[in-house]
């Protein structure tokens, strides 16, 4: 097995950029060692349809400067039609240059060091084992936009709490309902598949 050198971050959006910002630099910011070089591509899928172009300030060169391009890429899908939270995470980690991917409300942000204890765990196990491996749970802190801390250690039941692998949910016809547009409880299903 290869190591793994990128993650897939997944962001549904919808709602005024002063939500979502948080989320986003949260991502631009995360640790990457010198040691341990990795890069990121954030998916950003616009289902703020009322608003498409709410969310390209996200692509504009003057927001570059906030990031390095070098590690971090960002990309923009716009829905035509609402496909709610679900459908659109799932739009966006097909749409991810990465095979391992999280996936991430637009109202939360993940901890600094997120992307690269999850890239290191991934490693060491195909290091060591030399296996498939669907999902990783990690001893990660996020944090929502009314300011609870969550510890995920893998008894979440959010699908925030992993990283995935696409690879494998692909061969399994794991998805997300369609049409489902629920605050909460759009995750049973796919974690449930």
């Amino acid at each position: 097995m290869t190591k793994q050198k990128g993650i897939t971050v997944v962001s549904p959006l919808y709602g005024d950029r002063k939500i979502t910002d948080r989320m986003v630099f949260s991502v631009l910011h995360q640790f990457v060692s010198k040691d341990n070089p990795y890069k990121i591509n954030l998916v950003l899928v616009n289902d703020y349809i009322e608003k498409p172009d709410e969310y390209d300030y996200y692509l504009s060169d003057e927001f570059k400067q906030f990031y390095d391009p070098d590690f971090i890429t960002i990309t923009l899908i716009k829905n035509k039609e609402h496909k709610y939270q679900g459908e659109s995470r799932e739009i966006g980690f097909m749409a991810g240059k990465y095979d391992y991917f999280l996936l991430l409300d637009c109202d939360d942000m993940l901890a600094p060091n997120c992307c690269d204890r999850y890239l290191d765990i991934i490693n060491k196990f195909y290091e060591n084992e030399k296996g498939k491996l669907a999902c990783v749970y990690g001893y990660l802190y996020g944090f929502d936009t009314n300011g609870y801390e969550q510890k995920i250690v893998g008894e979440s039941i959010w699908v925030q709490s992993r990283c995935y692998s696409r690879k494998f949910i692909v061969k399994h016809g794991i998805h997300f309902p369609t049409g489902l547009h629920s605050k909460q409880g759009e995750d049973y299903p796919f974690i449930n598949d």
